[in-house]
């Protein structure tokens, strides 16, 4: 199997950090991640270089599993 260059994107939500692949962020074509990872939403960064949301990461995490799983 060849290797495959994933494309990690790392957020900061609510002050907690999470790493994911942009694939995991934009496999829903008209979600708010693939319009921010396609620039159509601006973004701010913290000090190492995560994109912040302004979120609860209690919540996030959820969403995130969502997105990771498919599954409720």
């Amino acid at each position: 199997m060849p290797n495959q260059t994933v494309d990690i994107i790392n957020l900061n939500v609510g002050g907690q950090r999470f790493s994911t692949s942009r694939q995991t962020l934009t496999w829903i074509s008209d979600s708010f991640f693939t319009a921010m990872l396609n620039g159509l939403i601006s973004t701010n960064r913290d000090d190492q270089g995560y994109i912040f949301i302004d979120r609860d990461p209690k919540l996030f995490s959820i969403i995130l599993n969502y997105l990771r799983t498919k599954e409720l």
